[in-house]
């Protein structure tokens, strides 16, 4: 009675049985009037065959039974189909009267075993069953309403247990319900054996207290055997119900079951698991998240918050308790205790056995040793309950039975082992023996140890009798004890007597309630039964109402079908008009098509007559189709805009020719101003399609008649030979003819002056030339007469030096030639010219000296003969190819076309570098003279090398309108050879061009990229690099893969010296999606970009959250601010970079936009970043404009594509000069060879090269006379002193010579050209009066090219021709003008012999260029082709200033003496004076270029091998189809990976070897394909890995920053206050923590420094690092009132420090005692900004040091200051607060940041005040020139706050000194002090402005 294990168990345990059943009772008549049981009631039911129809129950009519046991059946299984749902209710009842019964008040859960708190943990137990059985009754219907919703859903066939159907719900809810009490029966039963109190298992599976928390209590066997009978009846039937009432199938009840049972036990283990306190860490998270709140809100029902218990109190929560364990604990000791006693009695036992084993039978001996096999039993029990179990289903382990079995076997091995008697005798006399020796010696020990024990007797009293007293202290206390346990016991016996009256009530309810249920069951019958009578009557009425129904129903169908018979007859009506409309119109549109295909043939025959006749056709036919009439009127509207066109230019022909006919006098030059009238009238005619011909034969005829007779005489030389005289005319009469009479297509694009080019070209005296000019005439349209007549000229000219050339002079020059090369070079080159001076003799021509005698008077094709029949072992193959071009030349231009020796020669040194094994030279290239025969070099090297090679080429040429070229003249030669190379290819897969198919029609071997299959390409260079890019990121570079390839160069100085080693791909990537924003790249940028763009703050939504993000976000800020600065530029400057686009481009969608200038012209193809935002810009609030974001995603570096390749062969105009091989050979391992003019090798020829003008003589009225002509100047080379000086130089010496020569003006640049042109014009017309300036002043610059290339065009040719073609008067010549480019490739043709004869084309150069390769290529303009050529130079000294920088190198040094208006300097050897000099200015300078293009070349060497290994990686890149864009790629890396990628494909230049390898090494591949790139420097095969790298450019943002806040501790800092709640050092200074703070913002690897500044300043943050003495040296420091006064940095020497002292450590402190920084601190305190340490910036904010140091006296100031001092103020004691010296602590700063140590980092100072400076400093002038001193190195941002600044300007003066050289320079006025908001603004700039340093790639551009 005194333990609460003593108190009933039955009693409570009668509660929830009661309940249940009370609520059963009561909830059949509210379940018998529920209308859901209209869903049971089905009129389905399978009932017994002798049922019939009359009873009526729960709404199912049930027929009349005979047998009643079957409707009773019905109505006990309708009942129990409902037991889970009455089941609920209960227990939710049950749960309810637990709650409101409420919570104890204390001691619940603490441990404590008082009888008060029992009954207490017992509504706990049963409220946690409750709350079990809830939730699983919730879970039961979860699953039922998803079996629902899934199984009930379209599925294919047999899906299911039986189709239609589920698993019985019912089924499910109930086998659960019982499955759980029937596992909650059986572990009550067995909780005896898991806890100490029932069994002495070790350890214990559970404590009492948790299986109490759990819900249980031990049970006894009867107990559980009446609950399982009870749950039995109530549970098991209801399955059988559903199914007898054909609710369910007995599948679906099985499935029903099964569920339920599974469901039952997995909700009982979890249960379990949840509730037990030793579970794991997420069960103890489900307890705290969820049931202890749950438990909670069920006990605050009643109980006070107070009563509640926490949840760290609840054992089964928080497991054992410490007052649990130590009653653990002494149970535990209890237990060993009792082992102990068992021990000794089983010792006492084996001694009192071995005495009576002689007189006991055996058998009962056995019987009485069980109690020996007790332990060991016990031992064996808990080792067999120590398997492992799931927690619920431990009782599993507990069996009886194994124990039984155990005992058994314990008692056969005792049986076993019995002793005999014999042996039991013996040993007991031994041991007898044994215990007599013993006797002996206890007795003499007693002997000993007698006088010991009597004192310990002594003693022992003592300790019995104080022991007594304690005894009987605690007799009384258990009196005491027992006393209150009765009275305990007492009140328990009163409350049961309550609790026994209140069950007496509560019978008496139920039988009142018994009754109550059975009236209204009475009543519920009788209303049933009148709701079946209601419903019978009903039914009736229905039935009678659906016959009507029914019988209206047939007649409406019958009337619906007599309408669907009349609706056919009309539809078949209505479909047979249809058909004849239709056909109809068919023939209609027949006819329309036909009469407009004969408007349109019309048109395109360009016969007026016809197209208006047609017109008129067209316009009869009567439209009454709308359709028609719309597709007529465009095709209507374009005819009647041709023949509007057309009759505007018939008007001007006849206009033209009426002119013409007028003029009847002789003057050439105004009946050439005639013929170009009607000749231009004629070609635009034609170019809009009209034929006149066709419309006007007599028109055609009129002009032709006119141009012959009238403009041909005039322009006719008069011949000697009349016959000559006569073809000539003939012929030129032809070329007329075909020009007058041409269809467009013929007419092309040839003019007046390809006309007269025409006539000229074929006035020759030569017989050859004539009848093969007379060939091509026949042979060609007018639009490529022109090309095919000066290819003719050509070969005709070097056909009549074919006799004169000289096999050893050739050789001779060849070696002649290697000699004087700048370089020295190899020894295979000597040995290549050596062997083929050997090979190549006489026996090898193609035309031996007997072949040449009248080769020019026999036919072509019997030389071609005799070449074939020659055998030419030296030339090889070589002899094929050469046969083959002269038979195509032949066909082509009836002439023998032979190649020179020069030529032969320079293919058989190919030849053997191509045949020679050795891998130390792959790359050979010759210098070939302008004229020389280059191109057709090219062609015989690419057939030569498929031929006997057997590999493919790529030839790259440097002008895509030469490349097509080329390929078209070489054509026919490539299709010769095509089957002998690859027999299956068609011939136009064979050979094939890079261009636009588009705009090359006709031919189908014009081609976009190169092709794999191909075996001669012609290209450019960026269709080689676009091969490679393609394979790389396609993943199809293969080792090996170029080695079958030959690349041949033309043009090597273009390809490889001057443009750039490396190019740099940008990929569109804006079509990649944003993770985070589920927006694109693109999309996001914009939004961006339109805020940008309105000058507005980024809005929260558009933050960055990702890296990725802020990459963006700061590039896409910094670019804005470029645009902002770009439209700070003058007009002119921007003009040169970009212009609007106001033409019309469908296709880029650019009209009205921005595009990039380039050299004059728009490059509509060119794609960037920087772009994409300046459009933007300009149209922020255009929703339409989306902007492309482009990345550079690939490095290609040319030289190591190229050698890749084979082997190169170059032919170049020149190869550089030395230091430019040098580089070559380096790059490419290359040599060189020059190849002589082939007039050099002729006999008998004179050779002439350009000259400086000099004296000439001159036919002057009859008379030779000396003339100069280099006009009044001093001499051929001369420097003036400034532009104006030159322009009157240029214009008197031009105006002077061209009274005899031809004169082309090379100008050094496109504006000086414009320029000059517009002077020399106003100088004709002021020194010619009537004279036509636009006619002699021509302009041959890139801008008219672009402007009018038809006028270009006339005005290369008027070049060189006299100013009037009047044979009577003076003759003079025209000055041209011209730029760079006019001085490169172009071919000014001479044709005045008078000319020729006093020096030939006359060169003004303006400017001679530092290069040699252009020097020479401007010189190349005259001399061409056996006439002479002559130049003059007029230089100015202030364009090579600026060229050498004002180093005075470039030119001698009296040249920049020179003043202007003065005389100029002219050297008496221009050539060393002048030229030479500033060649090997220019040679010095390429030394510096060429270094630089060595640290380019190597880096992106290398970081092109880490571009194609990303790009080869499977799975790292990602492509996308976009329309009108093609195929869009990207790599898929992310993170830092990407940005490791992107920093290499950036910054390559400006990183070395080591730091692109290292950047590598970062790369990982995505999630998708995850791995590392696993690149390392070893494996490169970069040239020189030790190159020194480029310096970072001013402007690109360095990785790290160092960020210095310089904040104002004035006392109005303190004082005045944002808001009402904070001061304004409170604001700034949380500020400035949460920027510091802020990863993003601030990095780990930035350096950061906090500076308190006022009267002086003090240096917070780094926090100084104390030297070894540090200590004492700091303690001595602070003493008295003395100052230390200390050296600053060296960048700022007139910085020092002054300490003010407070104390020392002897406590006497003398003032004026000094003491240096060095001896407080080591070299690293003086640093002002340090590593970021946010633990240091926490506790200055937290522990107010910015207002200590406000109020102290410690600081630092400068010898500014010190002056200030003298006067009077006394700084050194003054507070740090007291003062503002605001500019002398701004220039200490920022000089102390601009020290070297910093120059690695970006340097930012962050700028805090609130008022001016207090004056007595630093000047503001000074801090303004120090700053503009930083170049753009420092950024600095000033925020004031509040109103208190009244010199605002001279903070923006401080910004916008920084912001001048580039820098950020930001000035920042939060002047509002009511709230934050614009302090926050100000900060938020801040972080902008950090971030814009940390990401983003430098600026880059694609076309």
């Amino acid at each position: 009675a005194d333990s609460p294990r003593t108190l009933p168990w039955r009693r409570p345990a009668l509660l929830p049985g009661v309940l249940l059943v009370a609520l059963l009772v009561a909830a059949v008549p509210a379940g018998l009037s529920s209308t859901s049981f209209g869903k049971v009631g089905s009129p389905s039911l399978d009932l017994p065959s002798d049922c019939s129809s009359g009873f009526s129950l729960l709404w199912v009519t049930v027929p009349t039974a005979t047998n009643e046991l079957a409707a009773a059946a019905i109505f006990v299984n309708v009942l129990y189909s409902f037991v889970p749902a009455l089941s609920f209710v209960g227990i939710a009842l049950y749960c309810w009267l637990l709650v409101m019964q409420g919570w104890p008040s204390r001691g619940v859960f603490a441990g404590d075993d008082s009888v008060s708190v029992w009954p207490a943990r017992m509504r706990m137990r049963r409220l946690c069953r409750c709350l079990k059985f809830l939730l699983f009754f919730c879970f039961c219907l979860v699953i039922t309403e998803a079996q629902h919703m899934l199984l009930e859903s379209p599925r294919p066939s047999r899906s299911c247990v039986e189709s239609p159907g589920m698993p019985c719900g019912e089924a499910l809810c109930s086998s659960g319900l019982l499955t759980i009490c029937v596992l909650d029966l059986l572990l009550s039963w067995s909780s005896k054996h898991l806890t100490h109190s029932g069994s002495s298992l070790e350890p214990a599976l559970y404590t009492e207290l948790q299986l109490e928390g759990l819900g249980y209590r031990p049970l006894g066997m009867g107990e559980v055997c009446f609950r399982l009978l009870f749950l039995s009846v109530v549970y098991l039937p209801v399955p059988l119900a559903r199914h007898l009432l054909g609710d369910a199938s007995y599948l679906q009840m099985a499935a029903g079951v099964a569920q339920g049972i599974c469901a039952g036990v997995a909700f009982h283990v979890a249960f379990v698991a949840f509730f037990r306190g030793d579970s794991g860490r997420r069960c103890r998270r489900v307890q705290d998240d969820l049931l202890v709140p749950l438990l909670r809100c069920c006990g605050c029902c009643r109980a006070s918050a107070e009563a509640l218990p926490p949840s760290d109190e609840i054992p089964w929560v928080r497991g054992v308790t410490e007052q649990e364990r130590g009653a653990s604990e002494q149970l535990e000791q209890l237990h060993e205790e009792h082992r102990e006693r068992i021990r000794a009695e089983r010792h006492r036992y084996e001694e009192r056995l071995r005495e009576l084993r002689e007189t006991q039978p055996p058998a009962v001996l056995r019987r009485r040793s069980l109690w020996r096999l007790t332990g060991e039993v016990v031992e064996e029990r808990s080792q067999v309950c120590r398997a492992v179990i799931l927690p619920g289903l431990e009782f599993l382990s507990v069996s009886p039975h194994t124990i039984f079995q155990h005992f058994a076997k314990k008692e056969r091995e005792l049986e076993s082992l019995e002793l005999t008697n014999e042996e039991l005798a013996a040993s007991i006399q031994d041991a007898n023996e044994d215990l007599e020796q013993q006797r002996d010696q206890l007795d003499f020990q007693r002997q000993e140890s007698s006088e010991k024990e009597q004192a310990q007797v002594v003693e022992l009293k003592q300790r019995q009798q104080a022991h007594h007293v304690a005894l009987l202290q605690a007799a009384r206390d258990l009196e005491r004890a027992h006393s209150e346990a009765t009275e305990r016991q007492n009140e328990l016996d009163q409350q049961r007597k309550e609790l026994d009256k209140l069950r007496a009530e509560n019978a008496a309810r139920r039988q009142q309630m018994a009754k109550e249920l059975k009236e209204k069951q009475q009543e519920h019958f009788e209303a049933l039964e009148r709701i079946r009578q209601d419903s019978f009557s009903a039914q009736e009425q229905q039935r009678e109402e659906l016959n009507r129904k029914q019988q209206e129903h047939a007649e409406l169908l019958a009337r619906a079908g007599r309408e669907l018979e009349e609706m056919q007859r009309e539809s078949a009506v209505q479909l047979d008009w249809e058909k004849r409309r239709q056909g109809a119109f068919v023939a209609q549109l027949i006819t329309f098509a036909q009469a407009l295909t004969k408007l349109l043939d019309a048109s395109k025959a360009g016969d007026r007559k016809v197209l208006q006749q047609q017109y008129g056709n067209v316009s009869e036919l009567k439209v009454e189709e709308e359709a028609i009439r719309i597709l007529a009127e465009p095709i209507l509207e374009q005819a009647a805009q041709t023949m509007m066109e057309w009759t505007r230019r018939l008007a001007d022909l006849r206009d033209a020719l009426e002119k013409a006919k007028c003029y009847s006098g002789t003057d050439a030059d105004k009946l050439s101003q005639c013929a170009r009238l009607l000749v231009s009238a004629v070609a635009a005619a034609c170019d809009k399609g009209l034929c006149i011909s066709k419309h006007d034969a007599n028109l055609s005829r009129e002009a032709e008649t006119w141009l012959c007779d009238c403009w041909l005489a005039s322009i006719a030389k008069t011949w000697g030979d009349l016959e000559v005289g006569s073809d000539v005319m003939t012929l030129q009469k032809r070329i007329v003819h075909k020009a007058v009479w041409a269809t467009r297509e013929d007419l092309g694009g040839f003019d007046f002056a390809d006309l007269e080019a025409s006539l000229e070209t074929v006035d020759c005296a030569k017989r050859s030339f004539i009848n093969s000019a007379k060939a091509q005439v026949e042979h060609n349209p007018p639009r490529t007469l022109m090309r095919a007549l000066s290819q003719l000229s050509a070969l005709i000219y070097f056909l009549s030096y074919l006799e004169k050339e000289d096999l050893q002079r050739t050789k001779d020059t060849f070696a002649e030639y290697l000699k004087k090369l700048d370089n020295p070079q190899g020894p295979e080159v000597g040995e290549w010219v050596a062997n083929v001076q050997q090979a190549y003799d006489e026996e090898s021509v193609l035309l031996r000296p007997q072949d040449l005698v009248g080769v020019k008077d026999r036919r072509p094709i019997d030389v071609i003969q005799t070449m074939s029949s020659r055998e030419c072992r030296a030339l090889g193959r070589f002899h094929d190819i050469f046969c083959s071009l002269a038979r195509s030349w032949e066909q082509d231009f009836k002439v023998l076309a032979v190649p020179h020796h020069t030529q032969v020669f320079s293919l058989l040194v190919f030849k053997a570098f191509l045949n020679d094994p050795q891998q130390g030279v792959r790359t050979l290239l010759a210098q070939v003279s302008t004229g020389e025969g280059k191109s057709m070099l090219i062609a015989v090297l690419a057939v030569f090398v498929c031929l006997t090679l057997r590999k493919r080429v790529h030839v790259v040429g440097s002008d895509k309108t030469l490349v097509l070229r080329d390929f078209a003249n070489f054509r026919a030669l490539f299709h010769a050879f095509a089957p002998e190379v690859a027999p299956e290819l068609p011939l136009e897969r064979f050979a094939v061009v890079c261009g636009d198919p588009k705009k090359v029609a006709g031919t189908a071997d014009v081609v976009q990229s190169i092709p794999d299959d191909s075996w001669i390409v012609y290209c450019e260079a960026r269709h080689v690099t676009s091969f490679y890019t393609q394979k790389a990121r396609c993943g199809e570079l293969k080792a090996g893969m170029y080695d079958d390839h030959v690349l041949i160069l033309d043009e090597v100085d273009a390809l490889v010296v001057d443009q750039e080693p490396t190019e740099d791909f940008v990929y569109d990537i804006s079509w990649r999606t944003l993770e985070d924003r589920g927006m694109t790249i693109g999309e996001y940028v914009t939004q961006l970009g339109r805020h940008f763009a309105r000058g507005q703050m980024c809005p929260e939504e558009l933050k960055p959250t990702s890296d990725t993000e802020r990459r963006l976000y700061a590039h896409t800020a910094r670019l804005f601010r470029d645009v902002e600065e770009w439209h700070g530029k003058p007009k002119q400057q921007r003009d040169i970079e970009f212009q609007l686009y106001a033409g019309e481009s469908h296709e880029m969608g650019i009209t009205g936009s921005y595009v990039r200038m380039l050299d004059g012209k728009m490059d509509t193809h060119y794609n960037s970043n920087f772009l994409e935002c300046l459009r933007l810009n300009e149209q922020p609030d255009t929703m339409g404009y989306r902007m492309r974001w482009y990345e550079r995603l690939f490095v290609m570096s040319k030289p190591r594509v190229f050698r890749q390749y084979s082997k190169i062969l170059g032919l170049s105009g020149t190869i550089g000069n030395e230091r430019e091989q040098a580089f070559l050979q380096r790059a490419y391992g290359a040599q060189f060879f020059v190849v002589p003019p082939f007039l050099e090798t002729c006999s008998g020829v004179e050779v002439h090269t350009a000259k400086w003008a000099g004296p000439e003589v001159a036919v002057v009225q009859g008379r030779p006379q000396n003339v100069s002509l280099h006009g009044s100047l001093p001499g051929p080379g001369v420097v003036v002193a400034n532009t104006e000086d030159q322009y009157r130089a240029v214009e008197a010496l031009a105006f002077e010579v061209r009274r005899l020569v031809p004169v082309l003006i090379i100008a050094s640049s496109p504006e000086t050209a414009d320029g000059l042109v517009d002077r020399l014009r106003q100088r004709a017309r002021s020194i010619l009066a009537g004279c036509n300036t636009s006619d002699l002043i021509r302009s041959l610059s890139q801008r008219e090219y672009d402007r009018s290339p038809a006028l270009y065009k006339d005005n290369l040719r008027a070049s060189t021709r006299t100013l009037s073609k009047n044979s009577s008067g003076p003759k003079e010549f025209r000055i041209t003008v011209t730029d760079p480019t006019g001085a490169r490739g172009t071919d000014y043709q001479m044709v005045d012999e008078e000319a020729d004869r006093l020096g030939g084309f006359m060169l003004i150069m303006m400017h001679v260029p530092p290069s040699k390769r252009d020097w020479i290529q401007f010189k190349g303009r005259t001399a061409r082709q056996n006439w002479r050529g002559q130049y003059c130079v007029v230089l100015n000294a202030d364009d090579y200033r600026a060229l050498d920088k004002g180093r005075q190198e470039a030119l001698p040094p009296e040249a920049y003496r020179l003043r202007a208006g003065g005389a100029p300097f002219a050297p008496s050897d221009p050539e060393t004076a002048l030229v030479q000099r500033i060649l090997e200015f220019g040679s010095k300078e390429s030394e510096c270029r060429l270094e630089n293009c060595k640290a380019v070349y190597n880096a992106g060497f290398i970081a092109n091998e880490v571009c194609e290994r990303v790009w080869m990686q499977k799975g790292w890149h990602a492509a996308k189809a976009e329309a009108g864009r093609g195929m869009q790629v990207d790599v898929t890396l992310d993170g830092e990976a990407r940005k490791a990628f992107l920093d290499i494909c950036v910054r390559y230049r400006y990183m070395s070897a080591e730091e692109i390898a290292q950047a590598a090494s970062r790369i990982s591949g995505p999630k998708a394909a995850p791995g590392q790139l696993g690149f390392s420097l070893g494996e490169s095969l970069i040239p020189d890995r030790n190159y020194e790298k480029l310096p970072m450019p001013k402007g690109v943002v360095q990785g790290r920053k160092s960020v210095l806040f310089l904040i104002d501790v004035s006392g109005s800092m303190s004082t005045n206050r944002i808001g009402d709640r904070i001061t304004r050092l409170e604001a700034c200074k949380s500020r400035v923590k949460t920027l510091i703070m802020n990863e993003k913002v601030v990095c780990d690897g930035d350096h950061v420094g906090i500076v308190a500044f006022g009267a002086g300043l003090r240096r917070l943050l780094p926090r100084p690092t104390a030297g070894p003495a540090a200590g004492t040296a700091m303690s001595t420091s602070l003493g008295g009132g003395g100052s230390a006064h200390i050296p600053g940095p060296p960048t700022s020497p007139t910085f020092s420090r002054t300490l003010s002292s407070t104390s020392s450590t002897d406590g006497h402190s003398p003032a004026g005692r000094s003491l240096s920084l060095a001896s407080c601190f080591v070299p690293n305190a003086s640093d002002i900004v340090g590593p970021v340490n946010r633990r240091h910036v926490t506790m200055l904010v937290e522990n107010w040091e910015l207002e200590s140091a406000q109020a102290g006296t410690q600081k630092e100031y400068g010898d500014d200051l010190v002056v200030f001092e003298r006067n009077g103020a006394d700084i050194k004691n003054k507070m740090l607060g007291n003062f503002t010296f605001m500019y002398s602590a701004l220039y200490t700063c920022a000089s102390e940041l601009m020290h070297a140590r910093y120059r690695n980092s970006s340097r930012w100072i962050i700028l805090l005040c609130d008022g001016d400076d207090s004056g007595g400093g630093r000047s503001e002038a000074s801090c303004r020139e120090l700053l503009r001193s930083c170049c753009g190195e420092l950024n600095l941002v000033i925020i004031s706050v509040g109103s208190d600044v009244t010199r605002g300007s001279v903070l923006q003066s401080f910004a916008d000194a920084i912001s001048h050289d580039g820098g950020v320079g930001k000035y920042i006025a939060a002047f509002q002090e009511q709230d934050e908001s614009q302090l926050q603004d100000a900060f938020a700039q801040v972080e902008e402005s950090l971030l814009l340093v940390g990401g983003g790639q430098t600026e880059a551009g694609c076309s």
